[in-house]
């Protein structure tokens, strides 16, 4: 990491603020950092691993379904069925 500790308080809130951006995790890094700010819920899959894991899912996404951080590597199926359709 460079540029200083994003949680320092007397640090610039940048997005980008001790990321490195040269690594090659620097854009979904920076992605996972913005969407921590809403509060509206979004998850992360990857498309290109069979099932379509979850890779990522905000604070945001557990006030909305109940459900956290535990369901990362699970697909999002489990928000299918009766009990969810309105």
């Amino acid at each position: 990491k460079k540029g200083g500790d994003y949680n320092d308080p007397r640090t610039p809130k940048v997005a980008s603020t001790g990321l490195n951006n040269r690594s090659d995790e620097f854009w979904f890094d920076m992605f996972i950092r913005v969407s921590e700010m809403f509060d509206f819920g979004i998850a992360i899959s990857d498309m290109t691993i069979p099932g379509i894991p979850l890779n990522f899912v905000n604070d945001g996404f557990y006030k909305q379904t109940g459900y956290g951080k535990e369901k990362i590597g699970a697909n999002c199926r489990f928000l299918q069925g009766p009990e969810t359709e309105s």
